[in-house]
């Protein structure tokens, strides 16, 4: 009896502290939006050990959004078991007010839509640019590769740990510059890139 009792009464507890949890997050999401600025990171993970004993789910994905200056996480979803980050991502930045924020995503989110509600929703993106994006690669690629380093601008950083020094350069150019370069890119990509 006392064990069924302290079985029920753990698992209601745990309920109220996930409710609670949640109600804080939501509150704290709500007194970040239009307070914070700066550069935000979305990024997929997989917690491969998230789920209760005896089950065989498959682990659990979640998208989350990492605001850089407050070294912290402001919101995040989980992915539905049939689908991928690409659904996922519209759901974190609905939750955000990205005036003023630089949102970066990986190659996975270089995707219109979500190039276009980033913009929508008042906020700058830097997008991973990878084989998926195929023709706008190839227009990336050759713009920078012909044109003068005198055209862009140029941010330099040195950076030391795990033992070694990294020194890198960034070059940023103007999107539609990039897609003047190739004509078989269609004409929507300027939001792309």
């Amino acid at each position: 009896m006392e064990f069924l009792l302290m079985t029920l009464l753990s698992g209601y507890l745990l309920g109220l502290i996930q409710n609670s949890f949640r109600n804080v997050s939501r509150v704290g999401q709500k007194s970040i939006s239009g307070v914070f600025s700066g550069v935000i990171a979305i990024d997929g993970q997989t917690h491969r050990g998230a789920k209760k004993n005896g089950e065989t789910k498959s682990a659990v994905h979640m998208v989350s959004a990492w605001a850089a200056g407050l070294r912290m996480v402001i919101a995040q979803t989980k992915v539905g078991e049939k689908t991928n980050e690409i659904t996922a991502i519209p759901e974190v930045l609905r939750l955000l007010d990205l005036k003023g924020c630089i949102v970066t995503i990986d190659a996975m989110g270089c995707q219109q839509a979500i190039a276009r509600q980033i913009i929508d929703q008042g906020g700058d993106y830097i997008l991973g640019l990878k084989g998926n994006q195929g023709l706008t690669l190839e227009a990336v690629e050759e713009h920078f590769s012909t044109t003068s380093e005198s055209v862009f601008e140029i941010h330099s950083e040195a950076d030391k740990g795990h033992g070694r020094i990294e020194d890198r350069k960034y070059y940023a150019s103007e999107a539609k510059s990039v897609c003047d370069m190739k004509a078989t890119v269609p004409a929507n990509v300027p939001d792309l890139i």
